[in-house]
C-alpha cells in the first residue's frame, strides 16, 4: 500500500500504519496497522514533560508490573494498555493492541458500534436499541462486572489510579461476560502524576464534586484517586445490573437541571434505595414506560442482586458515600461477585430478558425480572470451613445446583481461588449435577478425596452420589476441605397435601439451638390442640392461631404458609400474618370432613467430624401431619360453636423422608418435649 507508513519505535521494533482518515478519540488520532492487529494512537496536543514521562511509565515500568507476572496473560485482553512509543512528524503517538471481536455489537442497528458502558446503563437504551440477542443473561453481567472489578485490583495494587472510570472508558460484553478498561494512558501516580481530569458526569465520586469550586492548590479541594475510583466501580457494578443511576432521583427537582446534578451528585447525594432516607426515591416519570422495569426501583430493587452485593451496595452508597475510607475496595466487589455467580438460577421463562436471577433464601424461587416460578427443587450447598481443624464454622458462601450446573477446583478447596492466576488445569470441571427422576445427583469426575459424611463412604473419582435433604458433604482432603451441608428446597408440591381436601403446607424456622429452643414444640402443640369453629356458609368466618408469644424475645422464630389447598374452593383463605395463622373468609358451601396440617421444621444443631472438629448445622423434620375437623353448615349462624371432633379422631402423624439422619424420629403424640437430639454424636 502507497500509504503504509513504517516507523521504528524506541524499543527498537517495526511498526507500520495505514496513513488514512483516523478515527479519532478525545485526545488522539487512531490509525490502524496494515493487518489491523494493533492501532497506533498519535496525540493531537503536546503533552509536556510530565505528560511523556506518564507514557514512559505506562509502557516501560508499570507495564511490566502488570503483564511481566503470573497471570499476566489475562490481563491483555482486560486492559487496552499502550506496548510502545513511536514518534511522526512531531507527534508523540503509543501502539496498543485493538479490541477483542466480542467488543463490538453482531447485529441489528448497531453492528460494527463499540459495547461501551452506555448501552447498559441506561434503561432507554438498552430496552430500545440493544438487540434482543446482544442483551447477554444475568450471568454474563456478573462476569463482566467480575472482570472490571478485577481490573481495578490490578490499577490500585500497582500504586495507580484510573481517574476517570466510566462507561465512556470501559467496554462491557454481556453475551460473552467480558469486560476491558481503555483509555489508560491518563493514569493517576500519586505524588508523581497528577489527574488532568475530574472524571465524567454520573461517576464522580460526592467529595470531588462538592469542591470542585475550589483552585487546584487549595488544600481542601479533593482530586481524583483510587478512593474515588472506588465510587465510580460502584456506580458502574449498579448502573451495569440495574440500569439506573444509584443517585439519581426525585431530590432537589425544583432546580434547573445542572444545579439539580451538582446537589444530587456532591455533599448532599442521597442513594435512591436509602433504606431509611426517602429524600431522594426515583419516581417514574412520563414517558419513561420504555424504560420499564428498570428505572423504578419497586419493581426492581437492588435486593435482586443477591445479599452479598446488595451488602456492597449499601456500604458504597450509604456508608461510603460522603466517608470514602468505608468505601468497598475492588478485592471485595471481586469476592461478591463470584460469591453470587454460585448463586445463580436459570430463568424457565425462555423470554426473560436476563434468562437468570440469584436464588433468595424465601419458601418459593421466583424470577424477579419476568414473574415465572422456578419449577424444579433446589439442592443448595452451604459451606463451613475450619482453620485449626477442630471449629468448623459458616464460611458465609452458599451455592445452589441445577441441571448440568458444573463445580471446578475453587468450589471444593480453600487453598484455590478463582482469579487470574488459575492455571490450565485448574480450570477444568471436577464435577457437575444431574437429575434423575426426583433425586439429585453429584457426578465425581476429579475430586479424589469427595467423602460422603453422612452416610460415612467415599465416593470415588468416576461415581455418584445421590444428594439428600441435611446430608454433609466433605469436598476435599482434611487440610484443604469444605464441608458442605445440603438443603433441598423449593419443593413444588408438599407429600400429601396434593391428596387433602383442605390443606395447608407450613414451616417453622427457629434460630435458636435445638438443646435450648421449645419454641417448634409449641406451635406444632398448639397445632395438635386446636379446635375449629363450626362456619356457617355466607357468613364471616375467623379463626386466629397466634403465636406472637414465640416471637417476642427476638426475632428468630417465623411460620411460613408454603402451600394451601381448597380452602378457595369453600370461598375461604388461609394464611400466615403478624404473628398468626389465620383462617378466614365467608364460606359459600357445606363441608364436613377434615382439614390437613403439613408440617416442616428447622432449627440449629451440630454434629461431629471425625474425632475432634464440630461442625455446626440443621435440625430438621418434614411432613408431621395433623388432621382437624371443620364443619361448615347451612343456614344463619347462630351462638358460637367448637365443631364435635368424634367422627374422625385427631390424627396425628409423622412422615420421616428417606432422607432424614438417624435419631431425629420423634414421638408421634408428645410434642410438649424437646426433641431428642445428641449433640456432639456422629450423624446428628
Amino acid at each position: 500500500m502507497s500509504n503504509v507508513v513504517s516507523l521504528t519505535a524506541r524499543d527498537g521494533s517495526a511498526v507500520e500504519f495505514v496513513n488514512s482518515e483516523p478515527k479519532q478519540g478525545a485526545i488522539k488520532d487512531v490509525f490502524f496497522s496494515p493487518d489491523r492487529s494493533y492501532v497506533v494512537a498519535f496525540f493531537r496536543k503536546e503533552l509536556g514533560e510530565s505528560g511523556r514521562r506518564r507514557i514512559e511509565k505506562l509502557v516501560g515500568e508499570y507495564y511490566k508490573s502488570i503483564f511481566n507476572r503470573v497471570g499476566g496473560e489475562y490481563w491483555r485482553t482486560t486492559f487496552c494498555w499502550p506496548e510502545k512509543i513511536v514518534e511522526y512528524e512531531g507527534r508523540l503517538g503509543v501502539v496498543m493492541p485493538v479490541y477483542s471481536p466480542n467488543f463490538y455489537f453482531q447485529t441489528g442497528n448497531l453492528a460494527g458500534e463499540e459495547k461501551e458502558g452506555k448501552w447498559w446503563a441506561s434503561a432507554k437504551n438498552y430496552n430500545r436499541f440493544v438487540p434482543p440477542e446482544e442483551k447477554g443473561t444475568l450471568g454474563g453481567f456478573l462476569r463482566a462486572c467480575l472482570e472490571l472489578s478485577r481490573a481495578v485490583r490490578r490499577m490500585h495494587a500497582t500504586g495507580l489510579a484510573h481517574s476517570d472510570l466510566s462507561y465512556k472508558n470501559c467496554l462491557i460484553d454481556p453475551k460473552g461476560g467480558r469486560a476491558c478498561i481503555i483509555d489508560v494512558d491518563g493514569l493517576v501516580v500519586p505524588g508523581l502524576f497528577a489527574p488532568e481530569v475530574l472524571g465524567t458526569r454520573d461517576f464522580i465520586a460526592p467529595e470531588v464534586v462538592a469542591t470542585s469550586h475550589l483552585s487546584r492548590k487549595d488544600p481542601a479541594r479533593v482530586l481524583p484517586s483510587r478512593s474515588t475510583d472506588l465510587h465510580a466501580l460502584a456506580v458502574m457494578i449498579y448502573l451495569c445490573l440495574l440500569h439506573r443511576h444509584p443517585l439519581q432521583g426525585e431530590s432537589f427537582s425544583d432546580l434547573e437541571a445542572k444545579e439539580q446534578e451538582k446537589m444530587q451528585m456532591g455533599e448532599h447525594a442521597v442513594f435512591i434505595e436509602h433504606p431509611t432516607d426517602s429524600s431522594n426515591r426515583r419516581k417514574v416519570s412520563a414517558g419513561e414506560e420504555k424504560s420499564l422495569p428498570w428505572v423504578d426501583p419497586e419493581q426492581v430493587p437492588y435486593t435482586v442482586c443477591g445479599p452479598y452485593l446488595k451488602a456492597l451496595f449499601d456500604q458504597a452508597f450509604i456508608e461510603g458515600l460522603h466517608t470514602p475510607m468505608k468505601r468497598p475496595i475492588a478485592n471485595a466487589w471481586e469476592e461478591s461477585l463470584v460469591k453470587t455467580l454460585d448463586l445463580l438460577l436459570p430463568c424457565s421463562n425462555p423470554r426473560c430478558v436476563k434468562h437468570e436471577f440469584v436464588y433468595r433464601e424465601q419458601p418459593k424461587q421466583i424470577c424477579p425480572y419476568c414473574g415465572a416460578h422456578y419449577k424444579d427443587t433446589v439442592p443448595v450447598f452451604e459451606y463451613f470451613m475450619s482453620r485449626n481443624g477442630v471449629d468448623y464454622l459458616p464460611e458465609g458462601r452458599k451455592l445452589v445446583a441445577y441441571e448440568g450446573k458444573e463445580l471446578f477446583l475453587w468450589h471444593i478447596d480453600k487453598t484455590v481461588e478463582y482469579n487470574e492466576k488459575l492455571t490450565a488445569n485448574q480450570k477444568l470441571r471436577v464435577a457437575y449435577f444431574t437429575k434423575e427422576g426426583d433425586d439429585w445427583i453429584l457426578n465425581n469426575e476429579r475430586i479424589p478425596h469427595l467423602y460422603d459424611l453422612t452416610n460415612q463412604k467415599a465416593v470415588p473419582c468416576g461415581s455418584s452420589v445421590k444428594l439428600d435433604d441435611c446430608m454433609r458433604l466433605s469436598l476435599c482432603d482434611e487440610k484443604r476441605s469444605y464441608v458442605a451441608q445440603i438443603r433441598i428446597v423449593n419443593r413444588v408440591k408438599q407429600v400429601g397435601l396434593a391428596e387433602a381436601a383442605l390443606g395447608v403446607s407450613l414451616d417453622l424456622v427457629d434460630a435458636q439451638y435445638a438443646k435450648r429452643s421449645k419454641r417448634v414444640d409449641a406451635i406444632l402443640k398448639k397445632v395438635q390442640s386446636l379446635r375449629l369453629p363450626v362456619a356457617r356458609v355466607g357468613s364471616p368466618f375467623r379463626y386466629k392461631l397466634s403465636y406472637k408469644d414465640l416471637c417476642e424475645e427476638d426475632k428468630g422464630f417465623s411460620l411460613t404458609v408454603l402451600e394451601t389447598r381448597g380452602f378457595e374452593e369453600f370461598g375461604l383463605s388461609c394464611r400466615a400474618e403478624n404473628d398468626a395463622l389465620l383462617i378466614d373468609g365467608v364460606p359459600t358451601k357445606e363441608y364436613s370432613g377434615r382439614v390437613d396440617f403439613y408440617i416442616n421444621g428447622r432449627f440449629k444443631s451440630s454434629y461431629q467430624f471425625g474425632t475432634k472438629a464440630r461442625i455446626p448445622g440443621e435440625f430438621r423434620f418434614a411432613n408431621v401431619h395433623i388432621s382437624k375437623q371443620l364443619e361448615i353448615k347451612s343456614g344463619a349462624s347462630g351462638s358460637a360453636e367448637t365443631a364435635a371432633q368424634p367422627e374422625i379422631p385427631d390424627e396425628v402423624s409423622e412422615r420421616v423422608p428417606a432422607s432424614s439422619e438417624p435419631g431425629t424420629e420423634r414421638a408421634q403424640d408428645d410434642f410438649s418435649k424437646e426433641i431428642p437430639l445428641e449433640e456432639g454424636s456422629a450423624g446428628a
